[in-house]
């Protein structure tokens, strides 16, 4: 028998007998690993556990063998997380937790981080259809580091190329690195091999015969139509025509199809931005200064030069001429023009006032109002009498009086005292008078 090898379980057959005869499925989902306690083992089918566990996983992936119906392979997983361990027994357990198959195997240290361990573990069973897989897996064998991989060399090229290609190791193309064949073909067509220096010394030769390298293309008998062979006009042409960035005047048009355009300077008084004329000498600048924008220029070579500011901490503006909106005109001395008043508002309020003032003789005079009309009021001294007297009492109406208090005294409900004044007005021009006398 060979070294390494694995078998089902005493536990495993029973539960193969019962799938048989109940029909319901073995369910294989994770695996364990042990050590054997440091010594190489042969495995027990009457075992019901590893000798010594290390780490239990999901089962990474699980199949039928293409070649053999009756066997599964397994791939097992040691992530790199795990670890400080070396390997040397393997186990497949049910979903009950059941030990359902045992394999020994060379030793496999694992170490923590770094890497992880990819295993493959096949094992004959007496009928996969009574196994349920719950992973898509690949098959194969324990893969021996002393083996060097030749169990995948003997399956074939197409097992090496998934083996390969399960590791990233891709064939090379166009769209990918990997791995590629050399060809020393100086005609080949293809995109999935690769030039060897052969190929590159005939190329080079090729290329030194019609060009001599060290003239560095002085050689080239048409110039203008090798940079047009090789697609570069457009570039030449648009690098003749180009704008220096040191500076350097446009003759054309300059057209920004961007939405906006953003200027950033770190000065305190930043460059001025130019607009020129050159015909009638006028010239408009911008800059920022501090944070105020400042809009400035002149209307012709010589004229005077005009200041208009915006204060980006308070939005005022400041200009140094009329503002205008519309045909409405506020001026430098405060005053506005406008429809509304016919013209300047100071115009309109002169007319309106003079009009007032040539009214203003056919209306009393303040003095007139002050001696004629009422400028003060006031009481007179004050009169009781008493309310129940016989024959009578209290008060008759008389002009000129007005009730200001009344009391009860013997705590009869009945008023016994009345109080009143005269009310009294005063004209400066006439003195003190009773209302109503």
């Amino acid at each position: 028998m060979a070294d390494y090898y694995s078998i089902i379980t005493n536990r495993g057959k029973e539960l193969e007998a019962e799938a048989l005869a109940s029909g319901r499925l073995i369910v294989l989902t994770h695996f364990v690993v042990g050590d054997s306690n440091g010594k190489q083992v042969k495995p027990d089918s009457a075992q019901i556990r590893l000798i010594n566990e290390t780490y239990r996983g999901d089962i990474a992936e699980l199949v039928v063998s293409p070649e053999q119906s009756t066997q599964l392979m397994a791939k097992i997983v040691l992530p790199t997380g795990v670890g400080g361990f070396t390997v040397r027994e393997v186990g497949l357990m049910t979903d009950a937790g059941e030990l359902y198959a045992v394999a020994n195997c060379p030793s496999i240290d694992k170490p923590v981080g770094g890497v992880s361990v990819n295993m493959q573990f096949r094992l004959a069973v007496s009928d996969t259809s009574n196994i349920t897989l719950n992973v898509a897996t690949g098959d194969g064998l324990f893969l021996r580091i002393d083996q060097n991989l030749k169990e995948i060399k003997v399956r074939g090229a197409e097992a090496q190329k998934i083996s390969r290609e399960s590791i990233g190791v891709l064939d090379g193309t166009t769209q990918q690195r990997g791995l590629v064949q050399l060809s020393s073909s100086v005609n080949s067509t293809s995109e999935t091999q690769s030039a060897t220096p052969l190929a590159v010394k005939i190329a080079m030769d090729n290329a030194n015969a019609r060009l001599a390298k060290e003239r560095n293309g002085a050689d080239i008998p048409n110039p203008p139509l090798f940079v047009q062979n090789i697609g570069l006009k457009p570039t030449v042409d648009n690098a003749a025509n180009a704008v220096d960035k040191n500076g350097d005047t446009m003759t054309g048009e300059l057209t920004l199809s961007e939405s906006g355009v953003t200027i950033k300077t770190r000065n305190g008084d930043s460059p001025q931005y130019s607009i020129k004329n050159i015909e009638s000498g006028a010239e408009c600048n911008v800059d920022l200064l501090g944070a105020e924008v400042r809009i400035f220029g002149k209307g012709y070579g010589s004229g005077q030069v005009r200041i208009a500011t915006f204060n980006l901490n308070n939005g005022d503006w400041s200009v140094p001429g009329n503002l205008r909106a519309g045909n409405a005109v506020f001026n430098t001395e405060g005053s506005l023009y406008g429809n509304m008043w016919g013209g300047w508002i100071h115009d309109w309020l002169s007319a309106n006032f003079s009009a007032r003032d040539n009214n203003i003789n056919t209306r009393a005079t303040w003095d007139w109002v002050n001696q004629n009309f009422v400028s003060n009021v006031r009481f007179g001294a004050v009169e009781s009498a008493l309310v129940q007297t016989v024959p009578f009492g209290g008060f008759n109406d008389q002009a000129g009086y007005v009730l200001t208090g009344l009391t009860q005294n013997d705590g009869d409900r009945v008023p016994d005292n009345v109080y009143r004044r005269t009310l009294q007005i005063y004209f400066p021009s006439r003195g003190w008078f009773v209302v109503g006398q």
